[in-house]
């Protein structure tokens, strides 16, 4: 049999279009399995140290190796604090719903937090709290989302009253408060080295604040600056060149302020030591931890629940927080003292150190005197909390659901945008005094469904265009 040459032609024309056909297919399959045309992909991962998209956790000396646990299941099981992982973003989309499944034992709090390529920070959200799993209800006031007491009714709830709440991974508006009368100027002598951050009530619409800089063990020159913020607004801004060994004054001043709670920054090197603090303020507070380079001058007073202490210079020390005595064995390793009775939980607390070189910090504020005491915003929920005698009624935490599984496994799940040209989506697992109490976080699964919304050509061109900038760095 003869073929002719016309078939044989289209033949060959035919075996030159197939590999363009299928080149045209393959591009196809991967545009649609990255950009689905129904707008959303739920991505379903274990740990099990298999599979295309989930890097299993580490650091391998805080995490078991992933597959068949001796609890008979399939994940991995975390036993320090923190540990790390990441998933593959699949394509173009807005938003994902991370739903996380975890078994907690021993351990009464589980926190995640999570960033994407080319963030700086990590934001985290709560996931777990055994001293909240039961006894509270979930309560949404003026678009804002609270857990409070059973026994309280939410018509009860007094948004202001940070006194009585805790803020659980989320923030809070400042209150606006404004302080009126005559302007005295009060000084403290102290001992503070390094940074200070401060938060303070205007009085008549006015802020001054003057620090005594020691510079006796500088060898050089110094710059102090201080600064006002109103939120993340910078007002004022004021520097001073401290010579090496003397002393020096530096003072800040706002005027026509409105109500509300202002922001002072110092920033001086951490050899540079605060030798007294002069304002006119009625309440100030600090709202970092404050480093005493000689604690035997100064005592400090907080309304924290738990406080937190270490020295930095290794030697042994006694600090006393209210009642309570703890001894500092242990260079830079923080140890903690909680408040055990609601006079000493809801009255301001001193804070003293038996030595020098000691850091502390707290879930609430510090100040040099007791009478300045104020509550900027809600102190900092922990795994320590005191809830009961610290007379917390109200919880603040963003949006999170949280579903019981069969034996004590959980699911929590969230909402995150998701930034443009996203490829990966960094996770940290954060169990706070996790190796202290022997316990461990089980994990087993991880679940992502991604969506995106309608874009305009101009946004597609935006994306194919990072998109072929990422790949091109990626390739050189």
């Amino acid at each position: 049999m003869t073929l002719s040459r016309s078939f044989i032609q289209r033949l060959q024309g035919l075996l030159l279009f197939l590999p363009w056909l299928f080149v045209s297919s393959v591009l196809i399959f991967i545009w649609q399995f990255h950009v689905p045309p129904s707008g959303s992909k739920d991505v379903q991962a274990q740990f099990n140290g298999h599979g295309p998209w989930l890097n299993d956790l580490l650091p391998a000396e805080r995490v078991t190796q992933p597959g068949l646990q001796p609890a008979g299941f399939i994940g991995q099981s975390m036993l320090d604090d923190p540990a790390y992982g990441n998933v593959r973003v699949p394509g173009v989309f807005d938003t994902v719903r991370v739903s996380f499944e975890f078994r907690p034992i021993d351990q009464p709090l589980l926190d995640i937090g999570t960033r994407f390529d080319g963030q700086d920070t990590t934001a985290f959200v709560p996931v777990w709290s055994e001293a909240l799993s039961h006894g509270w209800g979930s309560v949404v006031q003026q678009g804002q989302h609270f857990l409070v007491r059973a026994a309280v009714s939410s018509t009860q709830v007094d948004l202001s009253d940070f006194a009585h709440q805790v803020a659980w991974r989320t923030t809070s508006t400042a209150p606006l408060l404004a302080d009126e009368g005559q302007i005295v100027t009060k000084s403290y002598v102290t001992a503070l080295k390094g940074d200070q951050e401060l938060r303070v009530v205007p009085v008549n619409g006015h802020i001054s604040v003057r620090w005594r800089l020691d510079a006796s063990t500088l060898v050089a020159p110094s710059l102090a600056q201080a600064s006002v913020f109103d939120g993340d607004t910078l007002l004022r801004s004021v520097g001073v060149v401290v010579p090496a060994q003397t002393v020096q004054d530096l003072s800040l001043q706002a005027d026509h302020l409105r109500a509300g709670v202002y922001r002072v920054e110092l920033h001086v090197p951490v050899e540079l030591v605060t030798r007294e603090i002069s304002t006119d303020a009625k309440r100030w507070v600090f709202a970092a931890d404050t480093f005493l380079t000689s604690a035997t001058t100064t005592t400090l007073w907080t309304n924290s629940l738990t406080v937190q202490a270490a020295s930095m210079d290794g030697q042994k020390q006694s600090i006393l927080f209210g009642s309570h005595k703890l001894f500092l064995q242990r260079p830079s390793e923080f140890f903690s003292l909680i408040c055990s009775t609601a006079v000493e939980c809801q009255t301001p607390q001193p804070v003293h150190a038996i030595g020098e070189n000691v850091r502390f910090s707290g879930d609430g504020f510090f100040a040099l005197d007791p009478q300045t005491v104020f509550f900027p915003s809600p102190r900092t929920f922990n795994d320590e909390t005191p809830l009961d005698v610290g007379g917390i009624n109200v919880v603040r935490v963003d949006d999170r659901s949280i579903e019981s599984l069969t034996d004590g496994w959980m699911r929590s799940s969230f909402t995150m945008n998701v930034p443009a040209n996203a490829e990966h989506l960094y996770f940290t697992l954060s169990a706070p005094h996790l190796l202290l109490r022997q316990g461990r976080i089980d994990v087993r699964s991880i679940d992502l469904f991604f969506v995106r919304g309608r874009r305009t050509w101009q946004e597609w061109r935006e994306w194919l265009v990072g998109w072929a900038r990422a790949v091109i760095k990626d390739q050189m």
